[in-house]
């Protein structure tokens, strides 16, 4: 969307917001740096796509790469079909992402980073038929949550469905921002390699911190995905 911007949040969630993009974006230049931060990114991008507004940095909307976060409680993902072998998370986030023309490595690191220190996990581990009374939990990092000595998963799959768009009769999806499928392959693999990398990096070994285990399906073919969330 064009016209998005953040002007509307609350000035504590853009706040919030301006200081995660610092934290995975040094030189990020802020708000108050006038039209620098407003440069459209480089190459097409379908509209409503990660991406596609010109007021957001790379960091907080990546150019050309659509990316969507769910919180599980356990899942897990056919690695690969011929010998059977599934990739399983316990708790954290199940990430689906695609790619348009235009997408540049980059921005694959920045999201990387960002998905790692948003608050967009949790630590509740209460689940339907408990007998034990919920507690709420607040929202945290992954990185938070594995620092405290916590387990925490991403389970990575693409999903090239996120940059489609409607065609002309309603009745079918066409994706013509859709990058190449050697390009998407490559940013694939470097966006699961960024997450491991940004992972190891941001939580440390000191104390009791826990790796986080980050898990791909293929790029090709069927994706099979089993989730509790």
């Amino acid at each position: 969307d064009p016209e998005l911007t953040l002007d509307g949040l609350p000035p504590s969630i853009i706040d919030e917001m301006n200081k995660r993009v610092r934290e995975v974006d040094p030189e990020h230049p802020g708000k108050d740096q006038g039209d620098s931060a407003s440069q459209p990114p480089d190459g097409p991008g379908p509209s409503g796509a990660a991406g596609s507004s010109p007021s957001a940095s790379p960091a907080l909307r990546p150019a050309n790469m659509a990316v969507v976060v769910q919180r599980c409680t356990n899942a897990k993902i056919l690695v690969d079909e011929r010998t059977q072998m599934w990739g399983k998370i316990g708790r954290g986030l199940v990430i689906s992402v695609s790619f348009t023309k235009g997408a540049k490595q980059e921005a694959v690191h920045h999201a990387a980073r960002f998905l790692l220190t948003a608050k967009l996990s949790t630590r509740e581990v209460w689940e339907p038929g408990s007998k034990e009374k919920r507690t709420e939990c607040p929202p945290e990092s992954v990185v938070d949550i594995c620092r405290q000595g916590e387990d925490q998963g991403a389970l990575v799959m693409p999903q090239t469905s996120l940059v489609s768009e409607l065609g002309k009769d309603n009745t079918a999806l066409e994706y013509s921002h859709l990058c190449s499928e050697a390009s998407a392959e490559q940013l694939y693999k470097a966006f699961v390699e960024a997450l491991r990398a940004s992972g190891a990096e941001l939580i440390g070994q000191g104390g009791a911190a826990k790796e986080l285990r980050v898990v791909a399906g293929s790029f090709r073919g069927r994706q099979y995905l089993e989730m509790q969330s």
